[in-house]
């Protein structure tokens, strides 16, 4: 590890014979960002989520100051090597200050990250001392806010967001997601609901006051008012059959009139403790039976499985249970309630685990059909995928 900072102020039977579960692990990613609390900013940390053991070689954390009011406009602030350093078991890994809790990498003792507008990136390079030469270097020098860091051969930004207090003249680099300002000030604090690969919360930021909803080393809490999962695998890149394109989000299209192809999505809390979880099913097939199904696993994730025989959509996830049978109006929608009480033993994985769920349902006047073409034609939704808490 070398650091580099710059001083800083302030389910289908038939189809499982066929298929065999790949799941592709997404690539590490920033998931919680703490800069600015009361008192001396002693506790601020960067977390990268990831899966356990994997090693960081060649991977580096970088800060690119944006910050209007700062003489140091544009310069690549902070940089750091993790090379040598690796994921722990938990899955989370906090680089951060003296004072923090469950922080695996000291950088400093306070104020290493500035209160204000800045850019964050995990990028992997092949020669990190090339990055570290450019700390303290104006890296956006012809101001067209896209940084030398984007353009630099051997480097490859894995992720990237930007929080900001939202002065005039603040610069965000190289495309990143902003997030803030908070009030007026720049938020304390970022995290993404549930964690990566979930998004970041756009509307809920960390408590300046040092308070328990910031998590290094721990899941993160889920985002405010959201839903309790993210939507993947769907029908909108061109893989449905013979071609067809789905809405993004959405699963292939089908026999409803909109051409939408079916959507999944959950409402409420998926929590051991206080377990509210449901689902909603829009632009489904009028009038037409269908089951959810559930799994551990995802095929070929994020995008899924194409080639399944008799279907008209996108097989998603590696089946292990399903629900109870229920219909579709006359519009294609539905609602299945209180999921984890159906019938067939559907039930959450254990809690910390990430489950998968997806609508099947028949789709018998689907012309865009895997061949050979039946009657017995069936589609699938998007997949829904639910970190469980306690």
């Amino acid at each position: 590890m070398t650091l580099a900072p710059r001083s800083c102020h302030g389910l289908v039977t038939l189809a499982l014979a066929v298929l065999t579960p790949a799941v592709l692990a997404h690539d590490p990613s920033l998931n919680e960002i703490y800069v600015a609390h009361v008192g001396v900013d002693d506790q601020e940390f960067v977390e990268l989520e990831w899966d356990a053991f994997g090693t960081l070689n060649n991977r580096m954390l970088l800060v690119v100051e944006g910050d209007s009011s700062s003489s140091g406009l544009g310069e690549l602030d902070f940089a750091v090597d993790l090379t040598g350093e690796q994921i722990p078991t938990n899955g989370f890994y906090v680089i951060g200050t003296a004072g923090g809790p469950d922080v695996d990498l000291v950088v400093g003792p306070d104020n290493v990250f500035e209160n204000g507008t800045e850019t964050f990136y995990l990028v992997v390079a092949t020669d990190p001392a090339a990055v570290l030469a450019l700390v303290g270097t104006d890296v956006d020098a012809d101001d067209d806010l896209v940084t030398d860091i984007a353009t630099m051969p051997g480097v490859t930004i894995v992720d990237i967001v930007a929080i900001t207090d939202g002065d005039a003249g603040d610069e965000v680099y190289d495309g990143a997601q902003v997030l803030g300002p908070d009030g007026g000030s720049v938020p304390a604090g970022v995290f993404r609901g549930n964690d990566a690969p979930n998004a970041w919360c756009t509307d809920t930021f960390l408590d300046e006051n040092l308070g328990s909803d910031r998590t290094p080393g721990e899941p993160n809490i889920a985002c405010p008012g959201a839903e309790p999962g993210s939507l993947f695998c769907d029908g909108s890149d061109g893989g449905c059959p013979c071609g067809a394109v789905g809405a993004a989000g959405h699963g292939c299209p089908n026999t409803n009139l909109n051409g939408n192809g079916a959507q999944l999505v959950g409402t409420g809390s998926a929590s051991f403790s206080n377990d509210t979880l449901s689902f909603s099913i829009t632009s489904g097939a009028p009038s037409k039976a269908g089951i959810l199904i559930t799994g551990a696993t995802a095929l070929n994730y994020p995008d899924g499985n194409p080639g399944v025989p008799n279907s008209t959509g996108i097989f998603c996830i590696a089946p292990q249970r399903r629900g109870g049978v229920f219909f579709t109006d006359p519009n294609g929608e539905a609602s299945v309630l209180d999921f984890q009480g159906q019938a067939f033993g559907a039930t959450a994985e254990p809690f910390g685990s990430t489950t998968y769920y997806q609508y099947w349902y028949r789709d018998p006047g689907n012309a865009c059909q895997n061949p050979p073409a039946s009657a017995a034609a069936f589609n699938f939704s998007n997949g829904y995928e639910i970190d469980w808490q306690l």
